[in-house]
């Protein structure tokens, strides 16, 4: 089922993924639009991570082609980057991805822990960019607190605006919230949609088994069996 609005940032045409000889994708289509925040939702097993994960670039299809597009009218086929430099430098700068889990330096500030990525791939940080995201997010208090004196839902804050410092095309989230209780959860999703999204103007692509998240979306797809069965605006 092809899932298509008009003028897209990202595009995925006929991806398809399989893994020893099971096929856990099967020719999907589907086109992101700039400044939303689309859900990804569907059972265990039904192909939305391994969707996210391709949309990223941390793994490549079977078949089918990833096409970003630039302001500058260029298409980049993120399928066509070898591993290494070009899928790094694609990684560092065009697609923030967020994990289940923050995976933060508990040793490191917030604010150092926001930082650091960007800074070890050779990339400076615009601070007021980077102000601007940590008030979005709510986190300009406990910039200077050690990450493991956070709560979840705020280490989850810190790491979203670690993808999103860099200004990236878009941020990915692999159910972001699963581990939250249900206030943090709809903290989150409630900043993603109303002030990352509205108000910095980002792009989100995110993965969520919570029926809270569908609430925030500005678009859900339902997956079934490495299927799209629907995609509606809401």
């Amino acid at each position: 089922m092809s899932i298509e609005h008009s003028d897209p940032l990202i595009q995925l045409k006929s991806v398809s993924q399989s893994y020893g000889g099971r096929e856990v994708l099967h020719d999907v289509n589907l086109s992101i639009q700039p400044h939303e925040l689309t859900v990804i939702t569907g059972p265990s097993g039904s192909g939305k991570s391994t969707l996210l994960n391709i949309a990223a670039g941390i793994a490549r299809p079977t078949a089918g082609e990833v096409l970003y597009y630039g302001d500058d009218g260029q298409v980049l086929d993120v399928t066509k980057l070898r591993p290494g430099r070009q899928l790094d430098e694609f990684r560092s700068t065009r697609a923030g991805f967020v994990p289940q889990r923050p995976n933060l330096l508990g040793n490191l500030s917030a604010g150092d822990n926001i930082k650091m990525p960007a800074r070890l791939a050779g990339h400076e940080v615009n601070p007021e960019w980077a102000r601007q995201v940590s008030e979005a997010l709510e986190i300009e208090d406990i910039l200077g607190q050690k990450a493991l004196t956070l709560s979840g839902g705020q280490q989850q804050r810190v790491a979203l605006a670690r993808a999103l410092v860099r200004k990236p095309d878009v941020v990915l989230a692999d159910e972001p919230s699963a581990a939250l209780d249900t206030e943090a959860k709809e903290k989150i999703h409630e900043l993603l949609l109303n002030k990352v999204v509205r108000g910095l103007g980002s792009t989100v692509l995110m993965v969520s088994h919570d029926e809270i998240s569908t609430q925030y979306a500005d678009r859900v797809i339902e997956m079934t069996d490495g299927r799209i069965r629907n995609g509606a605006y809401v």
